[in-house]
């Protein structure tokens, strides 16, 4: 706990006396707008929900409440439902941000463990041995999936991570001294950083502990963990009444080290698509990777309140801007959206309905989840215009195979692997390495960008004389698309 209850009431109380007092004032959209993306509902009072899109295009929401044990939908990029699962009595769906391997697999978090479902919507496995209240799933470059648990159910003195193969065997799991609360940070050559409150461990690829820090001090914790560019590690520390990032080596030394003085909110923090880092608790600032402020501003009471998002993290990123959601309980929620370089409000949109959650869709739209069941997109919200009438008057359904193999919807090409080639992925301008492609490998390709091609989840490789990239017929991609209807 970060601070002693009365104090923590105190705050708590001046915050929402000053968000009672300030109802009603908010900045303009400015050119910006919500649109309804899906027409979701909500059984009971409220509905938490998250949602996140595969390397096909299909976002995935997934939902729970206290009237129903949740459900995970699967919606095409046109809003269209394309299937459900209505989870069982011995599987509560938490309101975690899901995520999706390279392939395709769905990872969820329940009360029973964690849940890979295929894209078709079919349970795969349950990993649920000795797991209880896991944390946000993680997906490694090598498509080993992490999760911390909180073992609240106080089977052990403390609590474990976890490292899960694909086809759900455990690989390994590594002890820890208290329940996990953060998810667990994985590093592209596939170490791992975890929090457990009060000890930072750094783990290799094979659950073998590195090095690890502790901290003696009341009230005082690790909190958020990140792998950052050139063997960086960072830290939230909130120690002494304030909040603290620190910038690690691989080998644990400190190589700076930041303090927001008389910060003692819940902050959070997040590492940007330029490679700086954004803090956001009572101020919303902006930190080179050498530890140099960029921009600083305050924030409001009212965005101080509840950042919302609580189970995830608070900030999400497009090409330019940074979007966090103001989630009030005594009026109605906000979309914020910020430029990434100078730090200014671009728009501010309101939402009726408490914001559940965020994220950001491949076509960088922040899509927003309310807890009415409702997600929204917001931006550029126009929406794909539908297939022509005759593209799919002379296909019959089924399967669509383009030389040998499946296309699949969305899928735009083909790569095969010349020469070994390394995967990467890309933190701002630089490639950060995730492993080598070997000769004669196939992957589908669904974006691309000059100069590099996208094998989904984040990751890409050059397009050069190592591989040979494929097109389909305009026809077979119109036929891959109607082969869902």
């Amino acid at each position: 706990m970060r601070m002693s209850q009365s104090v923590r009431l105190l705050a708590l109380l001046f915050i929402l006396i000053c968000s009672v007092l300030n109802y009603g004032q908010t900045a303009s959209a400015a050119n910006m707008s919500k649109s309804l993306f899906y027409e979701g509902s909500c059984k009971g009072e409220w509905c938490g929900s998250a949602t996140v899109q595969g390397p096909d295009g299909t976002i995935y929401s997934v939902k729970s409440s206290g009237a129903e044990n949740g459900e995970i939908t699967a919606i095409s990029e046109s809003g269209k439902k394309l299937w459900s699962y209505t989870a069982p009595d011995s599987m509560h769906l938490m309101a975690y941000r899901p995520v999706t391997g390279l392939d395709g697999t769905l990872y969820v978090s329940s009360s029973e463990g964690i849940h890979a479902f295929s894209k078709e919507g079919k349970l795969k496995w349950t990993y649920a041995n000795e797991v209880s209240e896991p944390t946000q799933p993680v997906v490694g470059p090598d498509g080993i999936i992490y999760f911390g648990d909180s073992n609240q159910m106080g089977l052990y003195e403390g609590g474990f991570v976890y490292a899960v193969k694909p086809d759900g065997s455990l690989k390994w799991k590594f002890a820890v001294s208290g329940p996990m609360e953060v998810p667990v940070a994985a590093g592209a050559d596939g170490s791992v950083l975890v929090s457990d409150g009060l000890n930072l461990f750094f783990l290799n690829g094979s659950g073998v502990l590195k090095w690890s820090k502790s901290i003696e001090e009341e009230y005082s914790l690790y909190d958020i963990v990140h792998f950052g560019a050139n063997g960086m590690i960072y830290a939230l520390l909130y120690e002494d009444g304030e909040n603290h990032i620190l910038a690690m080596g691989t080998d644990g030394g400190l190589k700076w080290r930041h303090t927001f003085a008389d910060d003692f909110s819940n902050g959070s923090f997040e590492l940007g698509p330029d490679g700086n880092i954004y803090y956001t608790g009572f101020s919303l600032t902006s930190l080179n990777p050498n530890g140099q402020v960029l921009w600083s501003r305050n924030l409001s009471e009212d965005d101080i309140w509840d950042r919302g998002d609580s189970y995830n993290k608070k900030l999400y990123f497009t090409k330019s801007t940074l979007v966090y959601a103001i989630k009030n309980y005594l009026q109605p929620s906000f979309l914020e959206v910020v430029n990434m370089k100078t730090g200014k409000s671009e728009a501010r949109i309101q939402f009726d309905q408490s914001i559940s959650s965020l994220s950001i869709s491949s076509k960088n739209q922040p899509v927003i989840a309310t807890e009415d069941g409702k997600i929204y997109l917001a931006g550029n919200t126009q929406q794909p215009a539908p297939a022509k009438p005759d593209a799919c008057a002379n296909f019959k359904g089924g399967k669509v195979w383009w030389n040998g193999a499946e296309l699949k919807k969305g899928q735009i090409g083909r790569l095969t692997i010349m020469q070994d080639t390394a995967l990467y992925k890309l933190e701002g301008d630089k490639k950060v390495p995730a492993r080598t492609l070997k000769k004669g490998e196939e992957y589908r390709i669904y974006a691309f960008k000059p100069g590099k091609l996208s094998v989904g989840g984040g990751y890409y490789v050059d397009r050069d004389v190592k591989i040979k990239y494929e097109t389909p017929s305009k026809t077979k991609l119109a036929q891959a698309n109607c082969s869902i209807k």
